[in-house]
């Protein structure tokens, strides 16, 4: 099947190229792609003998609105992530349209997954003028193995509004 018969929004070509290089018992990988709307990616990946694993990675969506009409600008991801002693670490920044920025940082290890956030946006601007201030939202949500997910957030907004959610979700679990 062709991505376009899966996706209709997503017509164009896109190109993946990678180089895999030895130096002994190192190996560096560097993979692009490139994608419609003025999409590119990279990753590079370090997997040294013996010392941890690590990734770098970008994605710049330059033209995201026929996929998601309300992001009417640029949207980047960069960031890096390591794999020591069986646990995957990363943060990644992410930045797009209404000054809206973002920093998760993870912890996704055989005892626990951890994640913690920071979210900043000027999107309700759009919505109305009386809602010039920056939304934030600052939280985190953890799991130990086959236990519930443990999730707390501090929502600010206009007109000083301030809430605080806590709770845990027990459902279906994939640790």
């Amino acid at each position: 099947a062709r991505l376009v018969e899966l996706v209709p929004q997503i017509d164009g070509p896109i190109t993946l190229t990678g180089e895999a290089l030895a130096d002994g018992a190192n190996w560096g990988v560097v993979t692009e792609l490139t994608a419609p709307f003025e999409t590119r990616a990279t990753i590079d990946a370090k997997l040294p003998e013996g010392a941890p694993i690590t990734l770098s990675y970008a994605v710049d969506i330059g033209a995201p609105e026929p996929l998601v009409p309300i992001l009417n600008g640029p949207v980047n991801l960069s960031g890096e992530a390591d794999n020591t002693g069986g646990e995957w670490r990363t943060e990644a920044r992410v930045t797009g349209p209404y000054e809206t920025r973002a920093l998760v940082e993870a912890a996704l290890g055989q005892e626990a997954t951890e994640i913690t956030y920071r979210l900043a946006t000027s999107y309700g601007e759009t919505l109305s003028p009386l809602l010039n201030t920056e939304l934030t939202a600052v939280g985190n949500a953890r799991q130990a193995p086959g236990g519930p997910w443990i999730v707390g957030a501090d929502v600010t907004g206009p007109f000083e509004a301030r809430a605080r959610v806590d709770g845990t979700y027990a459902g279906e679990t994939y640790g």
